[in-house]
C-alpha cells in the first residue's frame, strides 16, 4: 500500500469515528484519495475547512456558509499548493493542478453571495472559469443533481436515451466523459456500473480505465464491471504495482511500459500524483499477451426483450434536453420569445456597411432619441415589436439590452451571467463597460470587431462609453503602428490653404490611406497598384506635391526613410492568409494593436502570413525609426528596449520557432 492510500485509510477512520475536523485537515495536507463529497457528513459539512479538504482531495463541494465562501475566495486571490499540486482556476487542462471551479456544485447560497460580491475579479473567476472547462461540462447539471440530491432522473434521460437510441461510438464517448473527466466520486462509478449491467454495455478505454483517483480496492472492484478485459498484462515483482497497473491502464498505455517506459506524459503525471511512478520506473516489467478470443476493439451492446418497451418510451423524448425542463424546453439562443422560428446562422459574416443597413441599427442604434429610451427603460427594447432572422442583428440587440441593464445599474452578477450565456469567452464586463477581449482567438473576430465599432459610434455618447476593446498589444502598437505622437497643430498651422487643399485632393492620397476594417479591401488594392508602387520608390517626392514640398515641416514627411516606413506599415496592414482573410498581425495593426497579446506568434500559424511578413521585414532597418524620431513635429523617442524588441521580432519571424 502506498502512502497516499495509508493516509486515505487514516482519514476515513477518523471521518467515520471521532470526525475531528482539525485531524482531518492535517491528514488531508499529507495527501488523500477523497472518493466522496464531504457534504454527505452532517457533522462537518458546514465547517470552513471543508473547502480546503475538498480541494486537497480534488473532490466536489458545496458552499453553505459565509466562512466557506470567503475560504473559496482566498484560493482565487492567492493560489495555494498542497502535495505538489497547485489549486487554482482553469479554463483549460493543465497538469499538476487542481482547478477549483471544476469542483463547485452551485447552490442558491453561492448565487446569493455572487449577487452581493463587489469584486468583479471574483465573479469573473467563479463564473467564467466554472463554465468553460472540458467538453463534459454538457453533463454537469445532470451530474450534480445526482451527486448532491441523489436524483438520477435527469442523468437517466441523458444517458439511457443515448444508450438505447444511439450508436456504440457515442455510448463510448458518454462513458469516457464521465469516467475520465468528472469521475472522482465512487457514487458515479456505481451509477455507471449499474447502467452497464442493465443494458449490457462494456467499453474499451484508450487511456486510463478507472482513473487513479481511488484506492486500489475500489479501482479493482469497478474495472471489470465497467470495461472489457485488456488483451495485455504487465508482470513485475511488486504485487501492488502489478495489480494497480493492470487495473487502471488500458492496452494502449500498457504497451508503453515494456520493455521500458516509452512515454512519460499522462502516465508520469497521474502516477506521480498517486505516488507510485518512481517505484514503477525501478521495476522490471514484462508485457504478456493474454489468450483471449474476445474482440476487444468493439463495444458490445445487447438489448433484452424487456428493454424494447423502455426504448420506445425513451424515443418519445429523443430530442429532450434535460435542462429544458427548467427553461420551458426551448433554448432562447435558438427560439425568439414567441417560439415561432429559428435564428439563422448562415448570414453571420457581414461587412461593416451591411451591418449599418440592418433595420435595428438604422432605426434604433443610429437614432439618439431611441437610444435615450433604451437607456432610460430596460423594458423598452424588450417590448419592441420587431422580429429578425439575422443573427448579427440578433447579437446587436442582445448587446443593446445588456448596455441598458448596465446603465440602469442592474446587479453586475446578472450582467456577467448574460454575457457568459450569450457570448462565452470573448466578452468581458469590466470597469462598468463591455470589453471585447480579442487577445483570445475566437471565431468570427471580424464580426465582433464590426459590431463593437458600431456600438461605440452611435449618436449617443453615454451609450458609447459602455463599449470598449481590451488588448495587451501595447508594445507593438507603440512601435509598429503609425501611432506616433505628432504635433498636428504645429504642422497644420505652418501650411498654406493652397497646400492643404492640394494635399487633400491629391491623386496620390490613395497611396497613403488610413486603413480600417471597413475599407481595407479597396485600400489594399490601391497600395499594391503599379501607380502607388512607383510613388513609394521614387526618390523625388516633391514633384507629387510641388506646393507643399516647399514647406520644410511637410517636406520631412517625404523623406525616403519615412516613406519606406509608411509603405511597410501599409503592407503589414494588407497581409492576407490562405483564406484571403486578414492575417493576425494585420488585424492587430489596423486596430491600433487591439487583437492579440502576442501578434507575431499568432501570425506564424499561417505559412502565407509568415512568408509575406519575412519579405516585408527584409526592407526594415533602424534608419526608418531614426527618421521618424527626428521629425520636427514628432514627440516619439525610441528606447533601447523598443529598438531591441524590433530586432528580436525580425529574428523571431525568420526562426524555426515561427
Amino acid at each position: 500500500m502506498v502512502k497516499l492510500e495509508e493516509n486515505t485509510k487514516l482519514f476515513y477512520d477518523e471521518l467515520n469515528l471521532e470526525c475531528n475536523i482539525n485531524k482531518l485537515l492535517d491528514i488531508a495536507k499529507k495527501g488523500i484519495l477523497l472518493y466522496e463529497p464531504l457534504f454527505n457528513y452532517e457533522k462537518i459539512k458546514y465547517h470552513e475547512y471543508i473547502i480546503d479538504i475538498s480541494l486537497m482531495g480534488n473532490q466536489y463541494f458545496v458552499i453553505y456558509t459565509k466562512e466557506q465562501y470567503n475560504g473559496l475566495k482566498s484560493y482565487i486571490t492567492f493560489p495555494k499548493s498542497y502535495n505538489k499540486l497547485v489549486v487554482f482556476s482553469l479554463d483549460s487542462w493543465y497538469f499538476n493542478s487542481i482547478p477549483y471551479c471544476k469542483s463547485i456544485i452551485i447552490n442558491i447560497f453561492l448565487i446569493e453571495q455572487l449577487f452581493e460580491e463587489q469584486d468583479e475579479n471574483i465573479i469573473n473567476k467563479l463564473l467564467v472559469d466554472n463554465y468553460s472547462i472540458i467538453n463534459c461540462i454538457n453533463y454537469k447539471f445532470e451530474l450534480f443533481e445526482y451527486l448532491y440530491d441523489n436524483n438520477d432522473e435527469y442523468l437517466n434521460y441523458l444517458v439511457i436515451a443515448k444508450v438505447l437510441g444511439l450508436d456504440n461510438e457515442i455510448i463510448t464517448n458518454i462513458l469516457s466523459s464521465f469516467l475520465s473527466f468528472e469521475c472522482k466520486n465512487v457514487q458515479l462509478l456505481d451509477y455507471c456500473s449499474k447502467i452497464i449491467k442493465k443494458y449490457k454495455v462494456k467499453a474499451k478505454s484508450e487511456k486510463f480505465r478507472i482513473p487513479p483517483r481511488f484506492p486500489l480496492r475500489i479501482i479493482e472492484n469497478y474495472t471489470d464491471k465497467i470495461y472489457m478485459p485488456n488483451t495485455l498484462y504487465i508482470q513485475c515483482e511488486n504485487n501492488y504495482i502489478e495489480r494497480f497497473i493492470n487495473a487502471t491502464l488500458s492496452d494502449n498505455l500498457l504497451k508503453q511500459l515494456s520493455p521500458k517506459i516509452q512515454y512519460t506524459g499522462i502516465i508520469e503525471v497521474e502516477l506521480n500524483e498517486y505516488g507510485i511512478y518512481g517505484t514503477l520506473c525501478k521495476e522490471k516489467l514484462k508485457l504478456i499477451k493474454k489468450d483471449d478470443d474476445d474482440d476487444n476493439n468493439n463495444i458490445q451492446l445487447v438489448y433484452d426483450d424487456d428493454d424494447k418497451l423502455y426504448k420506445n418510451e425513451i424515443n418519445k423524448h429523443k430530442l429532450f434536453n434535460t435542462k429544458d425542463l427548467l427553461i420551458k424546453k426551448y433554448d432562447p439562443q435558438v427560439y425568439n420569445s414567441i417560439f415561432k422560428y429559428k435564428i439563422k446562422y448562415d448570414n453571420y459574416n457581414l461587412e461593416l456597411y451591411e451591418i449599418y443597413e440592418l433595420f435595428f441599427v438604422k432605426k434604433y442604434l443610429m437614432n439618439y432619441n431611441e437610444l435615450n429610451k433604451i437607456l432610460s427603460n430596460t423594458e423598452y427594447i424588450v417590448k419592441i415589436n420587431y422580429k429578425t432572422e439575422n443573427n448579427v442583428e440578433y447579437i446587436i440587440m442582445k448587446f443593446t439590452y445588456i448596455i441598458s441593464l448596465i446603465h440602469n445599474e442592474v446587479n453586475s452578477f446578472i450582467i456577467h451571467v448574460l454575457l457568459r450565456y450569450y457570448f462565452k469567452h470573448n466578452i468581458i464586463f469590466k470597469n462598468n463597460s463591455l470589453l471585447l477581449d480579442i487577445d483570445r482567438k475566437i471565431n468570427n473576430d471580424k464580426n465582433f470587431l464590426n459590431i463593437f465599432e458600431i456600438l461605440s459610434n452611435t449618436p449617443h455618447e453615454i451609450f458609447n462609453k459602455y463599449v470598449d476593446i481590451e488588448s495587451n498589444c501595447t508594445t507593438y502598437s507603440d512601435v509598429l503602428k503609425h501611432k506616433i505622437e505628432i504635433d498636428t497643430d504645429k504642422l497644420t498651422n505652418s501650411l498654406s490653404k493652397e497646400c492643404i487643399e492640394k494635399d487633400k485632393n491629391s491623386e496620390y492620397s490613395i497611396c497613403i490611406p488610413e486603413i480600417t476594417l471597413s475599407n481595407y479591401k479597396e485600400s489594399c488594392i490601391n497600395v499594391k497598384s503599379e501607380k502607388c508602387q512607383k510613388f513609394y520608390t521614387d526618390i523625388d517626392k516633391s514633384k507629387y506635391y510641388p506646393i507643399c514640398s516647399k514647406n520644410p515641416l511637410y517636406n520631412e514627411y517625404l523623406q525616403i526613410q519615412v516613406i519606406k516606413y509608411i509603405k511597410r506599415v501599409l503592407e503589414i496592414q494588407c497581409l492576407l492568409d490562405e483564406n484571403n482573410e486578414l492575417c493576425p498581425l494585420a488585424l492587430c495593426d489596423i486596430q491600433g494593436g487591439a487583437y492579440f497579446s502576442d501578434p507575431l506568434s499568432n501570425n506564424c500559424r499561417s505559412k502565407q502570413c509568415t512568408n509575406k511578413l519575412i519579405e516585408i521585414y527584409k526592407d526594415l532597418n533602424l534608419d526608418q525609426y531614426a527618421a521618424l524620431e527626428n521629425l520636427s513635429t514628432s514627440n516619439v523617442k525610441y528606447s533601447y528596449n523598443k529598438l531591441t524588441w524590433i530586432k528580436d521580432s525580425i529574428s523571431y519571424v525568420n526562426s524555426d520557432t515561427c
